[in-house]
């Protein structure tokens, strides 16, 4: 049986259907931004292992780099399109005027499911299309309408954006499966600012607004987390509740635990209640979490329930399959001030379950019961600073004190054409016009043998403006950068 990659399939579907050959290319120039950010994120600055472990360490980052490398996902914006028709199988935005797909009517996350629509249904339908004032479309991920995690972080990040950036009375457009999903219906009901909203099912059949915006939201990004509690009114937890909870998971759903009997048999011995948020409300799992200190869970959806302890603090222990190391939940506790520790368990079986070692577990459980410290959460510990202690000898030559007076007659002294050529310039004369050049000439980049230590630092984890303000974040940024870009040091 001969096996076709799914690289071909996936580039056959995007880039040869007959579909894509009529509409053509989507149109990034399209439209007018409201709001179009990159986060600036800081790189934390020093590595991450000694917190998470190597293999924790590694796992994120490698996950952060497929963020970035796929369309900009770090990327926040709100694009205004006049005229525009928007088809009901992808939510692709489509100018009426030229018959051009709108590239950024698709966020990242359904990017890649998101192929082309029929031409032929599209220029059948035209016509006929629904016309509105002015809508905000709203494109999940597909499966996201069944997935707790994307509605809290997507469809309600994305209304969360809305309200704050186009303001005013809002119509939304969303699938009529997310319509029928409970959280949904639990949401309205909790929320005044959600149920005042106008929400349009998109049935099959295209709209024609005057007025179409397409949303895309930062993943993990602390604003959109709190405008998302915002939305939904959470209060401030009661610091007298301290439950433990141990969240688990059916073995019904993707990732579960392969020897879940033991383990959870370890939590109740350290007086874990254990619990499935399945069947709960919105409501009850806002409470519940509300209330709750430690919370230990497998990756998953109903760890996003960290975001309803507010103003309390929480532990949380996530575990991991080794082969599936996400990030989310530690960005989410990092922005919400709580402490975060994980435990990796084994590769995840054909039955998406995997195994966690009971007496590492035990180990995290006492080490997170027990902190170190009294103010674990909200901590963000640095390597020490250590003074620089003056050379006892040669002190002169190695002196820092530079005087400003100094500095400027030493430039004085190099005469005008130091100040007028500008440094990279004369760096690059200095660098590449010496006579040395062509007798050496450069420098192999390889060698009979190499002993490497690599250093992957976790970047853009969480955002530091709140502790460091803005201004220094982005020094620190830059200095980074300048690290790295002369031969990725």
């Amino acid at each position: 049986m001969t096996v076709i990659p799914f690289r071909f399939v996936y580039f056959f579907k995007k880039r040869a259907s007959v579909n894509y050959l009529l509409f053509g290319k989507a149109d990034r120039h399209e439209g007018n931004y409201l709001l179009d950010e990159i986060e600036d994120r800081t790189t934390v600055l020093y590595s991450m292992n000694d917190k998470l472990g190597k293999q924790v360490a590694l796992g994120f980052s490698d996950c952060y780099k497929a963020y970035f490398s796929c369309r900009g996902f770090l990327r926040r914006y709100v694009l205004e399109v006049s005229d525009c028709i928007i088809e009901p199988d992808y939510g692709w935005g489509i100018a009426a005027y030229n018959d051009r797909l709108v590239f950024d009517s698709i966020s990242n996350n359904s990017w890649r499911e998101a192929y082309h629509p029929s031409y032929r249904k599209y220029k059948r339908e035209k016509a006929k299309a629904v016309h509105l004032d002015s809508v905000v479309s709203i494109n999940l991920i597909p499966g996201g309408e069944d997935n707790y995690w994307h509605f809290l972080h997507d469809l309600l990040g994305q209304v969360a954006l809305a309200r704050h950036t186009i303001g005013g009375e809002l119509s939304f457009l969303i699938s009529r499966k997310l319509s029928e999903k409970r959280y949904f219906k639990d949401a309205l009901a909790i929320s005044t600012s959600l149920s005042d909203c106008t929400w349009v099912i998109r049935d099959d059949c295209y709209y024609r607004a005057n007025k179409a915006y397409f949303l895309q939201t930062m993943p993990n990004s602390n604003q959109q987390i709190f405008q998302v509690k915002e939305l939904l009114g959470i209060k401030d937890s009661p610091k007298e509740k301290n439950r433990k909870i141990f969240l688990t998971r059916s073995r019904k759903r993707i990732r579960f635990l392969h020897n879940s009997e033991v383990i959870e048999s370890l939590a109740v011995r350290y007086g874990f209640e254990i619990l499935d948020a399945d069947g709960l409300s919105l409501q009850e799992q806002i409470r519940l979490f509300g209330e709750t200190r430690y919370l230990i869970g497998i990756h998953g959806a109903g760890l996003t329930n960290v975001m309803y302890r507010q103003n309390a603090p929480l532990h949380l222990l996530e575990l991991l399959p080794a082969d599936y190391l996400q990030p989310h939940y530690f960005w989410i506790s990092k922005g919400m001030g709580h402490d975060y520790s994980c435990l990796v368990g084994s590769s995840s079986y054909y039955d998406t379950s995997f195994h966690i070692d009971p007496s590492e577990f035990e180990k995290k459980l006492v080490d997170m019961l027990n902190p170190v410290s009294a103010g674990e959460a909200a901590t963000l510990s640095f390597p020490p600073v250590v003074a620089e202690q003056p050379s006892t000898s040669n002190a002169g030559a190695h002196s820092s004190g530079i005087t400003q007076e100094s500095a400027q007659a030493g430039l004085a002294g190099k005469g005008w054409i130091t100040r007028l050529i500008p440094y990279k310039t004369a760096r690059a004369i200095k660098k590449y016009s010496d006579p040395g050049v062509l007798f050496f000439s450069y420098a192999p980049e390889t060698s009979l043998r190499y002993i490497v230590e690599n250093y992957d630092y976790v970047f853009r984890f969480y955002n530091m403006s709140n502790v460091l303000g803005p201004k220094v974040v982005s020094g620190f940024w830059e200095q980074m950068l300048s690290y790295i870009k002369p031969r990725k040091l």
